[in-house]
């Protein structure tokens, strides 16, 4: 209908029974987004699913403002005035995959096929690329930079936790507050984050398993990169078993980086990483 997308994209201004009468005929109509939302969070970055974990994710950490993993998982300070986006990620089958948002998309190996787009000819609604995140490139195309095996007497770990280092962070509000209105739990507020100094990333990572057993994994670079498709295999070690389930929950002092908290099953216990025979406290 001549017009009426123009017509459709203009905000109109609603009584309180208009907006509830058009929210629910729109809950009824699955074939029609709200794409003028804020509430509406787009998808952006997803993992390649064959370069993905082969298991569920059990942790996910971020690596922090100020320190780089390269391709040989050496450890640099970073070089660029904007924070690092790396990621680390671990699964139950053993593995601990190291990704970051800046990276190039997987190139695509579909052939392009010249065919008539009904967008080149009448143009793109303009609200159809508000809003879009810049890692949207990512989406299905993610991979990660660098791949390490947990190892434990020639076997993989089955883990459930993994920690690296806690990155101090404070948050300053973005999106204005409007007076006279009230908020609600589903809107939309954007904070600006500030970073704090984190220090070097520690070579020693704290871990968890199926088994209810901690432990520790020492990052150590080799001196040659495996070959591509290889993964880089790392040897753990582990403490006493004091848990009575899976390990759900690691994490370490923020002041005193050879002490680390467990949580499995209905017990927690607070270890050292010198004494490996018995946890501090349970």
């Amino acid at each position: 209908i001549t017009g009426r997308i123009e017509e459709l994209e203009k905000p109109e201004p609603l009584t309180q029974n208009q907006q509830k009468f058009r929210k629910r005929m729109e809950d009824l109509m699955n074939w029609r987004r709200d794409i003028r939302s804020k509430r509406r969070v787009r998808i952006s970055a997803i993992s390649n699913q064959m370069e993905s974990h082969l298991d569920k994710i059990t942790d996910l950490k971020w690596i922090g403002p100020s320190v780089v993993v390269t391709d040989t998982i050496d450890i640099i300070p970073n070089p660029s005035a904007e924070p690092n986006l790396q990621i680390v990620t671990s699964s139950i089958y053993g593995d601990i995959k190291l990704w970051d948002l800046r990276a190039e998309p997987i190139k695509s190996e579909r052939k392009h096929i010249q065919q008539f787009k009904t967008k080149d000819r009448f143009g793109r609604p303009a609200s159809l690329d508000f809003g879009l995140s810049p890692y949207i490139k990512l989406y299905r195309r993610w991979k990660p930079f660098a791949t390490l095996m947990s190892i434990y007497k020639s076997l993989p770990v089955l883990l459930t936790g993994i920690f690296t280092h806690t990155v101090p962070l404070k948050y300053v509000r973005a999106t204005p507050k409007l007076s006279g209105v009230k908020e609600v739990l589903e809107d939309r507020i954007e904070y600006k984050a500030i970073f704090g100094d984190s220090g070097p990333l520690p070579l020693q990572l704290y871990i968890g398993n199926l088994f209810g057993e901690a432990g520790t994994l020492v990052w150590e670079p080799p001196e040659v990169k495996p070959p591509e498709g290889e993964n880089f295999a790392h040897t753990c070690h582990f403490w006493d078993s004091y848990h009575d389930g899976p390990i759900h929950r690691v994490s370490k002092h923020p002041f005193i980086p050879s002490v680390c908290l467990t949580v499995g099953g209905h017990v927690f216990a607070i270890w050292h990483s010198a004494n490996n025979e018995e946890p501090i406290l349970t």
